[in-house]
């Protein structure tokens, strides 16, 4: 099962989201993370094959469930290796946010070592 954040004190600018935003973090390497995406019913089977595509270089589309961002990206260690960079998907959509990709991603993991623990996230941003 992915790692699964909420985000925001349930209050947004604008009101259009009233319950805050739900991070869903999909390492697709994982066999357990795969079957819960196959069987989620909360997304479209369009964003589903979407997201489960090869990617081959960045880019960004809209599907049924809010804006696909493909990206390559590094993968995390002590030096930054150029050769080996990893693939993730950001999913965004009015409620959920959506990270998929294939084992350690520098920027995903950077992000979950800054998430406070008593602190109320608005957004992603508010981690750093």
């Amino acid at each position: 099962m992915p790692e699964i954040t909420r985000l925001g004190s349930g209050k947004s600018v604008d009101n259009t989201c009233p319950d805050g935003v739900t991070w869903f973090d999909i390492n697709i390497a994982d066999n357990a993370d795969h079957e819960w995406l196959m069987a989620w019913q909360e997304i479209s089977e369009q964003t589903r094959t979407a997201l489960l595509e090869p990617m081959s270089f960045s880019h960004y589309e809209q599907v049924p469930d809010g804006t696909l961002l493909s990206m390559r990206t590094l993968r995390p260690g002590e030096k930054d290796d150029l050769t080996d960079p990893g693939d993730i998907k950001l999913l965004i959509g009015p409620t959920a946010a959506i990270t998929l990709r294939s084992g350690k991603v520098a920027a995903v993991d950077q992000l979950r070592q800054n998430l406070p623990s008593n602190k109320s996230l608005v957004t992603g941003a508010d981690a750093w």
